[in-house]
């Protein structure tokens, strides 16, 4: 599995390239091989920002700071962590589900 494809390098921490799944019965992160991005499942429903606010919240378990930096009324979204490139990689080797 190639994490790193859905990762970037940014002057401030790591770039995540993602898929946003909300309404979902569980939270979870897994790696869509095709489209190279990460699959991350939210329980909120796309209402006034609750999804996104759900995204953010989840991902604060696991990274520093994350930030929606783009699409913020779309599905896929590019969202920065202040976590080091190899941080990111480690942190999601730990927690993406195939």
């Amino acid at each position: 599995m190639d994490l790193q494809a859905a990762l970037s390098e940014s002057d401030r921490g790591t770039l995540l390239h993602v898929r946003v799944i909300p309404g979902s019965r569980m939270y979870e992160i897994s790696y869509d091989v095709w489209r190279k991005e990460l699959r991350v499942k939210v329980m909120a429903h796309p209402q006034r920002g609750k999804a996104n606010q759900d995204i953010v919240s989840f991902l604060e378990r696991y990274f520093k700071n994350p930030v929606i930096v783009t699409g913020a009324t779309s599905r896929s979204k590019t969202i920065r962590v202040d976590n080091s490139f190899k941080e990111t990689t480690t942190i999601l080797e730990g927690v993406v589900h195939e």
